[in-house]
């Protein structure tokens, strides 16, 4: 038997879906364990019934590990908020496609584990101000302006993990259009 090439096994899932383990195999001149061990190193996901186990990709949303404790006290996140370098702050512009009231954007956010920390309002401007827990107990900070007389919101997001804050205002996007 040869080596199984990680590559070579996401192309043929990805040509054929539904096809089992042991095809997979037989077309890669492999054991069927062999596939199973790779396919799962390749983070496809596994569905076993009495046939056989079907492998295939799925892109789990980012929201899905937002833990149910990360509500912080004011106090903490300014303090978090303060520490984290500048540089470490990503602004985006998301829309409210709802015209969503503030505070229907905090009940929508909250339902998905981003918790409103604060909210005050500034020249005109309502300011959010949340904190989502991944569950691997990294924290993200956001501050969100909503703009009197636009859809336009301004989405600010700091951690002390750069890499924390990849995508999420996708997740914010996501939440407030659904």
């Amino acid at each position: 038997m040869m080596s199984l090439d990680d590559q070579a096994l996401r192309a043929a899932v990805e040509t054929k879906p539904d096809t089992t383990t042991r095809t997979l195999a037989a077309g890669l001149g492999v054991h069927y364990a062999t596939v199973s061990k790779h396919l799962a190193s390749i983070g496809m996901v596994a569905v076993k019934n009495d046939l056989d186990v079907f492998y295939f990709a799925c892109i789990v949303p980012l929201l899905v590990f937002f833990h149910e404790s990360g509500q912080m006290e004011k106090r903490e996140f300014l303090d978090m908020w303060k520490e984290i370098p500048e540089q470490n702050e990503q602004q985006f512009t998301i829309q409210n496609t709802q015209n969503l009231s503030a505070d229907a954007i905090c009940a929508k956010l909250q339902q998905n584990n981003i918790m409103t920390v604060a909210r005050r309002s500034v020249d005109g401007q309502e300011l959010l101000y949340h904190s989502i827990k991944y569950t691997n107990n990294i924290f993200v900070l956001s501050e969100l302006k909503i703009h009197q007389a636009s859809t336009a919101l301004t989405l600010s997001l700091k951690s002390r993990h750069v890499q924390a804050v990849a995508n999420m205002n996708d997740m914010f996007q996501l939440i407030l259009s659904n």
